[in-house]
């Protein structure tokens, strides 16, 4: 249902709202000291795309990465460092990953910043994303540690949140932000604080 609502939004809209990010992350992030090392993505199915932020954030001299499939671990995501001209190629998902040598990745807790896609999120942060658990494998380590990094914040359209909780699984990690065409809606305070 969630995909669906996604799938009809306007052209228009979908290219407002990833404006009206830009703003709110110029706004809030841009010089906060979780603004160092950023995780993003490739938007894929009508998500909420990320290319005018990462426009930005390289013109800013900011360190940007993408995240791709581990070679060995499944399940698990690195990272890797992206630019406006690097080659792209295609995951066994068909989704654009960087074509890089093995020893620039970067893991999951080096970030200081994550921007995640997603299906739908709950009104208490819960992200529900495509199925594959990838997101919520790679940063389990938030869940057995005091670790204030990386910060995760879900991107997506405000269409997009549930009226109800969903049940939350014990490997669900939740999101510490939602970022938004109508703002940044903050679930974790304490930790997202010592941030800014």
């Amino acid at each position: 249902m969630m995909r669906k609502r996604r799938h009809g939004l306007s052209p228009a809209f979908q290219l407002e709202a990833a404006q009206l990010i830009v703003e709110t992350f110029n706004r809030i992030l841009l010089n906060s000291q979780c603004c160092q090392h950023i995780g993003a993505y490739l938007s894929v199915d009508d998500e909420l795309t990320l290319t005018p932020l990462l426009t930005m954030l390289l013109s800013k001299q900011k360190s940007c990465y993408l995240p791709i499939l581990h070679p060995c671990h499944f399940r698990g995501l690195w990272f890797a460092p992206y630019t406006k001209r690097m080659p792209l190629i295609s995951n066994r998902y068909q989704i654009a990953e960087p074509m890089i040598d093995l020893d620039t990745f970067v893991a999951p807790w080096e970030l200081t910043l994550v921007l995640l896609p997603l299906v739908a999120f709950s009104p208490s942060g819960y992200r529900v994303g495509m199925g594959g658990g990838y997101y919520d494998y790679s940063f389990q380590f938030l869940l057995n540690t005091q670790s204030s990094a990386p910060l995760l914040i879900g991107c997506g359209y405000q269409c997009q949140q549930l009226q109800n909780e969903p049940l939350a699984q014990p490997w669900d990690i939740p999101l510490d932000a939602v970022l938004t065409e109508t703002g940044l809606h903050i679930f974790n305070p304490k930790k997202f604080s010592g941030w800014l």
